[in-house]
């Protein structure tokens, strides 16, 4: 992807983004507001803020990073650069502004919970490059889990009844597909 291609995709990726993650929290807010705290709490007043401000601070990046097929490890810097700048901008923008949330909500322990939803926000723009690099390149041995395993069951099913023939055809595709060495 050339770097018009990769800002058209950031673009629709924090439209999308901001129209699916912003909207209902922005709504709640209002709600909560109309509300008030006593009913609600301080847990439900974060939660939104954090979404909006999370939506935002991502706005795309981290799908962005793994779409980009051709980022060498300078555009991966350029990556992580503007996740902690993101991440910067928006734990400013709540801390700096909690004491006007906290009046605006008129609930003096917010103040606390507005640190922490800071603070999250920095650790979040932090791991946004690395944590995904781990699903964009597989490389599973760099993030520690060389000899992990998985434990899990998988099971299909079908309606009663099931025709013996449509049986027999579904097995011996998914006991082919699991022998595969390519599925395991």
């Amino acid at each position: 992807l050339g770097r018009r291609d990769v800002a058209v995709g950031y673009f629709w990726n924090a439209l999308f983004n901001f129209l699916g993650k912003a909207i209902f929290p922005i709504l709640q807010i209002f709600f909560y507001r109309r509300l008030g705290p006593n009913e609600i709490g301080i847990y439900a007043v974060l939660i939104p803020i954090y979404m909006i401000c999370e939506t935002f601070r991502d706005a795309g990046l981290a799908l962005t990073y793994i779409a980009d097929r051709d980022a060498d490890a300078q555009r991966e810097g350029e990556y992580a650069s503007l996740a902690m700048l993101n991440a910067a901008v928006f734990a400013g923008i709540v801390f700096f502004t909690r004491g006007y949330l906290v009046r605006a909500f008129n609930l003096p322990a917010l103040d606390w919970g507005l640190t922490m939803v800071s603070v999250a926000l920095l650790l979040t723009g932090i791991s946004t490059i690395p944590a995904n690099k781990l699903q964009k390149k597989a490389r599973f041995r760099e993030a520690g889990l060389a000899d992990f395993v998985v434990y899990s069951w998988q099971g299909f099913g079908g309606p009663a009844g099931l025709a013996d023939p449509l049986l027999r055809r579904i097995h011996a595709a998914v006991a082919g597909a699991l022998r595969d060495p390519q599925v395991t």
